[in-house]
């Protein structure tokens, strides 16, 4: 019993020692392995500041250039648009001249065009200003020389009308009241109510002699008497009577 245990026991410390050996042999490679990473990682990460300095100088450079470029362009249209905006303010300035000189001409033109205008028309006016009172003037004399001729033919048709009537005797007539109202016209009646009939105008005696014939007067109830008398008498009888009367 004793032997197994001494034997168990010299097989464990083997193994133990096996163990320990094998151990420490990994652990040697673990840090042969772990120092060969790290190296390899710092020559890659070197390698990597490396590439990415490199790049960024790179880019850096490209981009101060483009920035250089880009500067140049800018700077260079701004100068093309600088020259080309005064270039086109100075032909605008150009172009409103020219504008304005042609407005003014046409304005100038206008004017005399308008004068030359108003002093035809005043000239137009004028004459026929003139001609109206010529016109005028004529119209009337012509008138004047219608209305003496009108006036002489009537005067004419009146003539050659009482030379066409026989004459009415208007003294003759009157014969027939002289038994009433006097050889001169001169009897009144009731007291001087009628009056003398020679002091009566030639127109009332008329309008009374038409009245007393029509039926329509009645003088204080003396149209029943005067009315037999005036019926027989024509307008020229009545006419020729009354002025007859007229000459007492």
């Amino acid at each position: 019993m004793g032997k197994v245990l001494a034997l168990l026991l010299a097989v464990g410390i083997a193994f133990a020692a096996d163990v320990a050996t094998t151990t420490n042999k990994a652990a040697t490679t673990v840090d042969k392995t772990t120092t060969n990473a790290a190296n390899k990682a710092n020559t890659a990460t070197t390698k990597a500041a490396n590439t990415a300095n490199t790049a960024t100088n790179k880019a850096t450079g490209a981009a101060n250039t483009a920035t250089t470029k880009a500067t140049g362009a800018a700077t260079t249209a701004t100068q093309k648009a600088n020259t080309t905006a005064a270039s086109a303010k100075q032909q605008t300035t150009d172009t409103a001249a020219k504008a304005k000189n042609a407005a003014a001409t046409t304005t100038n033109a206008a004017k005399d065009s308008a004068a030359n205008a108003k002093g035809a028309a005043t000239g137009a006016a004028t004459t026929a200003k003139d001609a109206a009172t010529t016109a005028k003037g004529t119209a009337n004399t012509a008138a004047q020389k219608a209305t003496t001729d009108a006036k002489k033919a009537g005067t004419a048709a009146t003539a050659a009308a009482a030379a066409a009537t026989p004459s009415v005797d208007g003294a003759k007539i009157y014969v027939k009241c002289v038994a009433c109202h006097g050889k001169k016209a001169e009897v009144a009646y009731m007291g001087g109510k009628v009056k003398v009939i020679a002091t009566l105008s030639k127109a009332e005696l008329i309008n009374s002699l038409k009245g007393y014939k029509a039926g329509t007067t009645n003088t204080y109830g003396f149209g029943a008497l005067m009315k037999p008398n005036a019926v027989p008498l024509s307008d020229a009888d009545i006419e020729a009577v009354a002025t007859h009367i007229k000459t007492f």
